[in-house]
Order: structure tokens, then C-alpha cells, then sequence
């Protein structure tokens, strides 16, 4: 411990004007990210924008070269080192680099969060999983491989070499495998299983490095750990595709009530579709009328996506899928797009029809109406909200809160108009206390119709994920196209 401490203390004196301009950029990153405000104007709209630069560029770039500089005051590829001759314990070693980001680094980080959450208007430790699952998340995502980059380089110039070849592998591997959701990316937003796969990743391949290279110094294999690492979260979509993804999700919540009474069923006779917003000039709206049954009472089912196989009256299937979009409780009209082209060579032939149905069942609703204007109000279970008028006939509703949104929140206006909906929800199944990113405070905005004077809140808990096969032997797409 005293070899430790001894290290942390040079590496501190060596780098204390570098600390200086992180503490004074935390501190900046504070003050800014707390004045964040939702509404619209001038003001409110530069200070947004600072506050966006610092946090997305300025605050992790100075972590990265904080971080890689500590590092780098005892490099560890080559054999040429002080510490070789007259050697360090590497746990001592490793011990005192991980002491050092998280005196200079997290815990400033975590006296940001703190500030920040009160600034907006809540009580930091109201929800302490939140605060701590934050920092872990971060460590996770950034400083722990911060530190395990600069474990496997020499300089901060080739240490920014190798991120710009992570840039350049990231748009070249986009264009060879193709575009879509599934292809390439970090998925941190698309689900939170990708998330989970990605965090999870990035942190046995920090852990790795970072053991491997101050026991052994083995550089070259931890170097092949890195570009392994790298592959395995640029191709992260096509090693969990959607369909992987959600029957891990649905696998990880344990159901809490009995869904196997849940039937979807194909309802040709439910009346006229209701009037929709126009679809693109180059496809066609679908509005198929699906009802579910057995849903047990007190809960409501949604649809979180519905994918349809097209197979003609000759028994060939299209290769070409037909997905449908996420909807409100209790709708019965789904709407897909369908390509014209596909659409004009089917719209009068009998097809065939097989639907696979990803549901959540939501329960313990709560709900809470909330005025249109008159300043911010609190929100049970949603937040903070503040009503911000755009313009003649435009306005919206923005709510803010600590950490992470709620699992699912429904919207109703009491107005509506053709371009904005009178339902509208917004959907986050993660278990996890906080979201993935630096800011703690997660935000959304709601459009709200023309005219609309109060919205009313509802907000649910998910308690099963499930999935559902319905097959429609015989339908024409020309009778439910609108």
C-alpha cells in the first residue's frame, strides 16, 4: 500500500497543471450541464450548446490525455523502463493508476452529478442506485478502456492514431456490411441488451489488457485483445440481431404473471381504420387490424414491434419483410409501409400472411394530469416538466429526469390534429438505475397539438415480454391499404 501511495503522489505532483484544467473543466461541465434548460430560446439555446461541446468533446477528451498521461509516466511496451531495472509491484503499479482516476476523474464526476441533480430540481441521494450504477457505467464505457488504450501505446500521438484508426474501421466496416440497425454500431440506444453487450465487451477487454500488460507486458497480445474488442462492438447488431436481442430480454425478466392466455387475433371486422399521416410518395400505408385477447386484468398489452412474412398463392415466399411500428395500449389498426412497387405487384392477389409479435405486458399504472403552461410542474414517476411554445400552433413538453426516463409513459392530449398525434409514448425497458452517457439527467419532449390545454400522464412497469405467431391464410393488402 505505502508503494502505492508513493506512485499516486509523484504522479499527482507531475501532472498537477493538467489536474488543475480538469477540475476546472468538471467544475465548467457543472455549471453549464445545471443551467440546462428545455425551452427555446436564445439564451436558453447557447447555453444548451456550450454545455453539449464541453460534456460531448472538450470533458473526455482532457480525460483521455489525463488518463494516458499517468500511464505514460511509467510506459509499459518496450523493456527499456526505470521500473524494469528497480522494479515496481505491478498490483502496487496498477493500483496506483486506478487510485488516480478515481480521485481526479470519478470523484470529481460524481460532485458534478451531485450538483447537477439538485440544480434541476432534484434530491441527489433520492435515488443513490442511480448515482452509483452511474459512475460504474462511465467507468465501464470510458475511463477503464481510456486506461487500457494507453496501456498498449507509447505517446498520447499514437494513442490518437489508434482512435482515429477506430473512426476509420468504424465507416469502412459500415460501408462493407451494409446499411440498417443491425449492421454496425455501438447500439447503446437501440436496447439495452446491445448496451449490455457492448459495456460488457469494453470491460473484460479493459481488464485484460490492463492485467496482462502490467504482469507480463505482453503488448502485442494485448494489442490483438484491443482490435478483437474493437471488431466484436462495431459487429455488436449482427452478433445479436433484434430477434436475439429481444428473446434475451424477455428471457432476463422473469414474466410475473400468466401470459399464456394472450392470443392475437386477425379482426377484418373492427370498423374503418382511423385517418393517419400521409405515407412517403414512394410507399403505401397497411393498416391491419389485430386484436389481442386474454390479457389479465389490471395490465394492458403493446405491441413493441410486428414483423410479417409475405408468401404468394403459389407457396414461393418474398424475401422482402413487412415490419409494423410500436403503438399505443389498446390499439387495434397497425400500420406498415409497404415499397408502391411491391405493393402494385400484390395490392390484388391473395397472399399469405405470417405475423411474428413482440409484446410487453404493462401493469401498475399511475396516472396524473398536467396543464399546458403556467411554469414547471413535478410529475410522479415522469419528472420534471415544462411546457415551451415554439411558435403560432407549435409547442412542446419537455420533462427531465435524474438518471434514467421511466420504463413506459403515455401521453394524451386533449386535442389532435393530423400532423401530431394525441397519443404518444415513449419506451425504455432497461433494468439498469441510470443511463448509459456522462450527463445524469435524461430528458425527452413530447409534441403537443394545436389547442391542446392539458395532458394526462400514465405511466407502467413491465412485467413480461413475450412473443406471439399469428398467420393470415388469405388477405388482399389492396383492401387495408389507406
Amino acid at each position: 500500500m505505502r508503494q502505492t501511495w508513493h506512485i499516486f503522489l509523484k504522479d499527482a505532483r507531475r501532472l498537477r497543471y493538467e489536474i488543475i484544467v480538469i477540475l476546472a473543466l468538471t467544475a465548467a461541465y457543472a455549471w453549464l450541464q445545471g443551467h440546462w434548460s428545455p425551452l427555446s430560446s436564445l439564451q436558453a439555446r447557447r447555453l444548451n450548446q456550450m454545455a453539449g461541446m464541453v460534456r460531448v468533446f472538450l470533458l473526455p477528451l482532457a480525460w483521455w490525455y489525463l488518463t494516458s498521461q499517468a500511464v505514460y509516466g511509467e510506459p509499459l511496451p518496450g523493456d527499456r523502463q526505470f521500473r524494469v531495472t528497480r522494479p515496481y509491484r505491478w498490483t502496487s503499479l496498477l493500483g496506483a493508476k486506478l487510485l488516480f482516476v478515481a480521485t481526479f476523474v470519478n470523484f470529481p464526476l460524481l460532485l458534478a452529478d451531485c450538483f447537477i441533480v439538485t440544480r434541476q430540481g432534484f434530491h441527489p441521494w433520492a435515488s443513490p442506485g442511480g448515482i452509483i450504477w452511474h459512475q460504474v457505467a462511465v467507468s465501464a464505457v470510458f475511463f477503464l478502456p481510456m486506461i487500457a488504450a494507453a496501456c498498449i501505446t507509447t505517446s498520447f500521438a499514437q494513442l490518437i492514431l489508434a482512435g482515429l484508426t477506430i473512426i476509420v474501421s468504424l465507416i469502412v466496416l459500415t460501408a462493407l456490411l451494409g446499411p440498417g440497425g443491425d449492421a454496425v454500431g455501438i447500439n447503446l440506444e437501440g436496447g439495452w441488451v446491445h448496451g449490455l453487450l457492448t459495456c460488457l465487451i469494453l470491460l473484460s477487454a479493459a481488464v485484460a489488457i490492463m492485467i496482462l500488460q502490467y504482469r507480463t507486458r505482453r503488448t502485442w497480445v494485448s494489442r490483438m485483445i484491443f482490435v478483437a474488442a474493437l471488431l466484436l462492438v462495431l459487429c455488436s447488431g449482427r452478433l445479436l440481431p433484434w430477434d436475439t436481442a429481444y428473446a434475451l430480454q424477455s428471457r432476463l425478466l422473469k414474466p410475473r404473471i400468466d401470459t399464456s392466455p394472450i392470443t392475437a387475433v386477425f379482426s377484418p371486422g373492427s370498423g374503418p381504420p382511423p385517418t393517419g399521416s400521409p405515407a412517403p410518395q414512394n410507399a403505401v400505408r397497411v393498416s391491419l387490424p389485430i386484436r389481442l385477447y386474454g390479457v389479465p386484468s389490471g395490465t394492458t398489452a403493446v405491441v413493441d414491434a410486428m414483423r410479417a412474412e409475405l408468401t404468394l398463392p403459389d407457396g414461393n415466399p418474398l424475401k422482402t419483410l413487412l415490419f409494423f411500428g410500436e403503438t399505443p395500449p389498446d390499439t387495434v389498426w397497425h400500420d406498415m409501409l409497404v415499397e408502391r412497387s411491391l405493393f402494385e405487384q400484390v395490392k390484388g392477389t391473395p397472399v399469405r400472411l405470417h405475423l411474428t409479435i413482440r409484446l410487453t405486458v404493462l401493469g401498475n399504472p399511475q396516472t396524473e394530469d398536467v396543464p399546458l403552461g403556467g411554469g414547471q410542474y413535478h410529475v410522479p414517476g415522469v419528472g420534471l416538466c415544462e411546457f415551451d411554445p415554439w411558435g403560432p400552433g407549435r409547442a412542446a413538453l419537455s420533462c427531465r429526469t435524474p438518471f434514467r426516463q421511466p420504463a413506459y409513459v403515455l401521453a394524451r392530449f386533449d386535442r389532435f390534429d393530423k400532423e401530431v398525434p394525441s397519443e404518444q409514448q415513449r419506451v425504455d425497458y432497461s433494468p439498469y438505475p441510470a443511463e448509459f452517457g456522462i450527463s445524469p439527467i435524461s430528458d425527452t419532449s413530447w409534441l403537443a397539438p394545436a389547442g391542446a390545454t392539458t395532458v394526462a400522464f400514465t405511466t407502467m412497469q413491465p412485467l413480461a415480454h413475450i412473443r406471439r405467431e399469428l398467420d393470415i391464410p388469405n388477405v388482399q393488402l389492396a383492401e387495408f391499404a389507406n
